[in-house]
């Protein structure tokens, strides 16, 4: 019997890295911590010795990293063997009518991945499966009557049945490599936009003029996903939805800081990332990918620019933190951060400030602050008595209680050195202390799965308790010694009055300002 170790790519990408820290190795991969200690057991139950360096806490092979000839090149050749599933070869009976509930659960989920596209090596590390298992899964699929498509471009695999998502004639990977280009083109567009206006004021730490300041936290509204109910196929979340739900949680937190009839130096504004996702790119037939996804980021920056004008209104002083998430990834290969919706949403958005601020005279007490594309934020508050931490949370416990989270949060309280830290990603609500900081923990405007059948057409909540009282964002008080008053913002005087219209949603054509340099949102209206 042949005992072989059979690597995954990204199991010999691990090795080709070795000697290194856990940490250069997560930085260089791209992974979490987690992650790396995932691909060193993998490695080692595959017959791999690895040595630890306490002075240097860096991993290295004992054998120095050679393998053996016969092992990389039955490797070799059996990747030669799998990277293309040859679908033509495959008998399917003329009768065949795939029903998903004949489906094991590893067929499942394949199919799963098959829906947006997936390459063997993709499939195979979901499943954590050899890749010659994967390969026959595929083939047993097209078997079984499922349509199955194979971009040799690409090398991905998708299927294209009329009742999965993927419905457009126009191929994942094509749709993909498309909204790469617009991604290219926008960034590249708002940054000559951006380096054309003059003295866009940074963020600073706010001073502490007065005895405290207002710190609102929103994240996770998913433009460009839509929720539809299942018994009669009403979307009761859409892009207009979230728009009237992030202006909602706007207004919100000023009415608590009025209830409180306290004076505040600043008003701080928390975005945490997914706030725009262009997944539904693969969904649906679009003549203009580009005029679409266009109109999201519209959107987004309609959601943001009435936050930013409600704060504005009410406050001296208004700081925007910023800080991209983890599902508006839009390139084909999804492996680069940079390619992050939440990022040309946010520059978007600094831009338009920045356009309104120059030619406009308004919101000159707004200032703006983009973090670089990756896990976290580090400002300081209130003259530097104060030090923020804001993350997305993909990599992260939503709570302490347990062994691993209160470890992991320990770890960043040490690291950071915060006094306050906020976090979004998991759709829950919670607030913790570790080490006498506090972290708070927010959910989502989206409505999950179980809460969809509880809200009435158009978005409006119903008069169901558990509904009603779903936690979507934070606003809490902030002086020099700590967190003070805190409100858990919730759906019970959401209203579809808070949805715009069809005319109301987006921003003015051509510009923000008529005449100003700025992104030109012309091309986002409808025709």
């Amino acid at each position: 019997m042949d005992d072989t170790p059979e690597f995954t790519d990204r199991q010999r990408e691990f090795l080709d890295e070795l000697p290194a820290t856990s940490k250069e190795i997560a930085e260089k991969m791209g992974i979490s911590k987690r992650g790396v200690r995932d691909h060193r057991e993998n490695v080692e139950e595959k017959g791999v010795d690895l040595d630890y360096d306490e002075a240097t806490h860096t991993w290295s092979r004992v054998d120095g990293g050679s393998d053996d000839d016969r092992v990389e090149q039955k490797e070799e050749e059996q990747q030669e063997e799998t990277d293309t599933v040859d679908l033509d070869a495959v008998d399917v009976d003329p009768e065949a009518d795939p029903d998903a509930s004949d489906l094991t659960d590893r067929q499942r989920v394949i199919a799963h991945e098959l829906q947006t596209g997936a390459t063997i090596d993709d499939l195979a590390s979901r499943v954590n499966e050899r890749r010659p298992i994967v390969a026959e899964h595929v083939r047993d699929l097209k078997r079984q009557g499922w349509q199955i498509y194979h971009d040799d471009t690409a090398d991905r695999y998708a299927l294209v049945d009329d009742d999965h998502t993927v419905r457009s004639s126009e191929h994942i990977a094509t749709r993909s490599r498309k909204a790469n280009r617009w991604w290219e083109r926008t960034h590249n567009r708002l940054q000559r936009d951006y380096g054309a206006l003059k003295d866009v004021p940074d963020v600073d730490d706010g001073g502490d003029s007065a005895g405290e300041s207002i710190v609102f936290g929103l994240g996770d509204l998913h433009i460009g996903d839509r929720i539809r109910r299942p018994s009669d196929g009403v979307e009761v979340y859409n892009t207009p939805i979230a728009v009237g739900k992030a202006e909602y949680t706007a207004r919100e937190a000023i009415d608590f800081a009025e209830d409180r009839d306290r004076e505040y130096d600043v008003g701080w504004i928390l975005l945490k990332g997914d706030l725009i996702t262009c997944e539904a790119i693969y969904e649906g037939q679009w003549e203009n990918l580009d005029r679409f996804l266009n109109g999201q980021l519209d959107a987004g920056a309609d959601a943001g620019l009435r936050i930013v004008s409600a704060f504005a209104e009410y406050f001296d002083k208004v700081n925007i933190i910023c800080q991209t998430g983890n599902h508006g990834e839009i390139r084909a290969n999804g492996s680069s951060r940079q390619a992050n919706a939440d990022l040309l949403l946010y520059e978007r958005l600094r831009n338009i400030i920045g356009v309104i601020q120059e030619h406009g005279n308004a919101l000159q007490n707004v200032r703006m602050s983009i973090g670089e594309p990756g896990r976290f934020y580090d400002f300081t508050m209130r003259s530097g008595s104060i030090k923020g931490h804001l993350r997305h949370g993909d990599d992260d416990k939503p709570q302490s209680e347990t062994r691993a989270g209160s470890d992991q949060w320990r770890g960043r309280v040490l690291t950071h050195k915060f006094d306050v830290a906020w976090m979004g990603h998991h759709h829950s609500y919670g607030r913790f202390t570790v080490n006498d900081s506090d972290v708070f923990v927010t959910s989502s405007p989206k409505p999950p799965g179980d809460y969809a059948e509880k809200l009435a057409a158009g978005g409006e909540a119903a008069m169901d308790a558990e509904a009603v009282t779903r936690k979507i964002a934070v606003v809490h008080g902030v002086n020099d010694d700590g967190v003070t008053d805190v409100r858990a913002i919730d759906t019970r005087d959401y209203t579809a009055e808070y949805v715009p219209t069809s005319d109301e949603l987006g921003l003015p054509s051509p510009d923000p300002v008529p005449g100003a340099v700025g992104p030109d949102a012309a091309d986002a209206q409808p025709e």
